[in-house]
């Protein structure tokens, strides 16, 4: 990486390079600082991160999107850089798509919305239908049982509640 960062700025020296930190991972293994950009696996980039990349799911530790705390992102909030969400999502499950709404609706209405530079749903179409787990975190551990509930579209290509909410923002 350090390598290529600058290989990259000669070439086109208003690219923006990063890489992309698992956020929910690094939060429950508690090796974010109050600063996000203080945490060890940042740090290792030192000053060749040009934004904040951030991989977000708080469905791994949350069964709602209600249930995430506004504080959740406090430690990306303090950072001085831009930032980017270059992957996240929440599985929606035959029959209830309403999860989705509200978490792009709790992304949107969040204080770091303003700072963001780049959001990126994971899934634009379902490849899989969803149930999730009757107690728990709506996405558990094994990603292949969620990972294909997460499109804004259903496998027959119809937009989900959710993929209006995400046109509209």
């Amino acid at each position: 990486f350090s390598a290529t960062y600058p290989l990259i700025k000669a070439i086109s020296p208003e690219t923006k390079v990063s890489v992309s930190f698992q956020f929910d991972l690094m939060k429950r293994e508690g090796i974010l600082e109050s600063n996000f950009e203080e945490a060890g696996p940042v740090q290792a980039f030192g000053p060749l991160l040009d934004v904040i990349g951030l991989s977000l799911y708080p469905c791994l530790t949350y069964a709602r999107p209600i249930d995430v705390p506004v504080s959740y992102l406090n430690s990306v909030l303090a950072t001085s850089q831009p930032l980017a969400v270059f992957e996240t999502g929440w599985p929606s499950q035959l029959g209830d798509t309403n999860h989705q709404t509200t978490y792009l609706q709790w992304l949107e209405q969040h204080e770091f919305s303003d700072r963001l530079e780049l959001l990126v749903w994971a899934s634009t179409t379902d490849t899989a239908v969803y149930i999730s787990p009757p107690e728990g975190p709506a996405c558990p551990a094994e990603v292949n049982t969620w990972l294909g509930g997460l499109g804004l579209w259903t496998m027959e290509a119809e937009p989900k509640p959710a993929g209006h909410t995400w046109q509209a923002m």
